[in-house]
C-alpha cells in the first residue's frame, strides 16, 4: 500500500507526536487526528542483550494504545499507535545519553547495518478489536558515516539515527524496507492491518467480541481445569480442538498440573475464560489488568452482575456464554 489506504479506511487517531510518522499519515490521504499518550517507555518491556526488539516495540505500541484508551475513552476513530528501537548486533539501543554516545553510534554503523524495528496497533475502541503488526528496516552505511558531525537532534532519536538528518543522509549506502518503515509507519503494514481489522469485524460480528478475534491465539481458562466432572475441563477440551493454545490456572489444585493463579503464569496469554466463582473471577480481573490480557469470555454462573461492572470498569473487553455450545473459528 504504497500511497492511499484502502478504501472506505476508518478514521484514525495517531498517538504520536512524532513529525515523521503526521507526513507519511498525511501523504496517505488519511482522516486523522493526534494525541499523545503519555507514558513512561523505559519502565516497560526488556531491554537486555539478546532480548527480542519485536517484543519490547508491540508491547510499548499496545501500551500506548491503552493509555489512550484511558485518557480519551471510546470514541469515533481508530487509535493508531507506534513504536520503533534501534538494533545494533542483536543489541536494542536507547537514544544517546550526550554527544559522546551519539558520535559512538554513528560510528559503529560503519562496519554493519543498523536495524529500525518498529510496531503498529490498531485499536477499534467501539467494539474492543485489535491488531498488531511488526515492521523491519536495514539501513547500510557508507565507511564515512564513522566520522559525520554529531548534534542535540540526534539525541531524540534511537540508536542516534536520525535518518533524515543532512550530515547523515549522505551515507546512506541503501535500505531494505522502506524509507517509510525507517521513519516508523511503514504504510505496507498499516494497510495490512487495516485490512485484518475489517476481516475481524465480520468474524466478530459472526461469533461475538472475543470468540471471533482470531488473534487471540492463546487462551488461560480459569476454573477447576482437572475435575472431568466439571464444565471446565471440557471447556479446555473444546478451546484446544478449535487450535487454541490453552492454560489451565486452578487455585483448587494440589498436583502442580495448574497455574495456583494468573501471575503465575509462564507466559502472557492474550484471552481469558472465566469458570469460577465470582469472589474469585474479580480477584482476577484485577489480575488481568496487571498483567496487560484485555479478553474475557465469562461462562455461565462466572458472569455476575458486580464481575461484569468490574470488567467494564478495567476496560476489559467481555463476551458472555457458553463456550460449550458456541460457534468459533478454528485457527490453524
Amino acid at each position: 500500500c504504497a500511497g492511499q489506504l484502502p478504501k472506505g479506511s476508518p478514521p484514525l487517531l495517531l498517538g504520536s507526536q512524532s513529525a515523521g510518522r503526521r507526513a507519511i499519515l498525511a501523504a496517505t490521504g488519511a482522516n486523522f487526528e493526534t494525541a499523545s499518550p503519555d507514558i513512561d517507555e523505559k519502565a516497560l518491556g526488556d531491554r537486555s542483550a539478546g532480548a527480542p526488539p519485536e517484543q519490547l516495540v508491540k508491547l510499548l505500541a499496545e501500551a500506548k494504545a491503552d493509555a489512550l484508551l484511558a485518557k480519551l475513552g471510546a470514541g469515533a476513530r481508530v487509535l493508531l499507535t507506534a513504536d520503533q528501537v534501534a538494533v545494533y548486533r542483536g543489541v536494542i539501543r536507547e537514544k544517546p545519553r550526550d554527544l559522546a554516545e551519539a558520535r559512538e553510534f554513528l560510528a559503529s554503523y560503519a562496519s554493519a547495518p543498523c536495524d529500525l524495528v518498529g510496531a503498529l496497533c490498531l485499536h477499534d475502541p467501539g467494539t474492543g478489536r485489535r491488531v498488531v503488526g511488526v515492521q523491519t528496516a536495514h539501513v547500510h552505511f557508507e565507511p564515512a558515516i564513522a566520522n559525520v558531525e554529531v548534534d542535540e537532534s540526534m539525541l531524540a532519536c534511537a540508536g542516534g539515527l536520525m535518518i533524515e538528518h543532512a550530515n547523515v543522509a549522505p551515507h546512506i549506502r541503501h535500505i531494505e524496507g522502506g524509507m517509510d518503515c525507517v521513519l516508523g509507519l511503514s504504510t505496507t503494514l498499516l494497510c495490512e492491518l487495516l485490512q485484518q481489522l475489517k476481516a475481524s469485524e465480520a468474524s466478530c460480528s459472526q461469533y461475538g467480541v472475543v470468540l471471533g478475534q482470531t488473534s487471540l491465539r492463546t487462551w488461560a481458562v480459569v476454573g477447576d481445569c482437572l475435575n472431568e466432572a466439571k464444565p471446565a475441563f471440557q471447556v479446555v477440551k473444546r478451546l484446544e480442538e478449535a487450535g487454541r493454545t490453552v492454560f489451565k490456572v486452578s487455585p483448587y489444585d494440589s498436583t502442580g498440573a495448574c497455574f495456583k493463579s494468573m501471575e503465575d503464569l509462564s507466559e502472557k496469554v492474550d484471552a481469558v475464560n472465566l469458570i469460577i466463582s465470582p469472589k474469585i473471577g474479580l480477584g482476577v480481573l484485577d489480575s488481568m489488568k496487571k498483567l496487560g490480557i484485555r479478553h474475557v469470555f465469562m461462562q455461565p454462573g462466572a458472569d455476575a452482575a458486580d464481575v461484569v461492572r468490574r470488567a467494564g470498569e478495567l476496560g476489559l473487553v467481555v463476551q458472555r456464554g457458553c463456550v460449550l455450545i458456541s460457534d468459533m473459528p478454528t485457527l490453524n
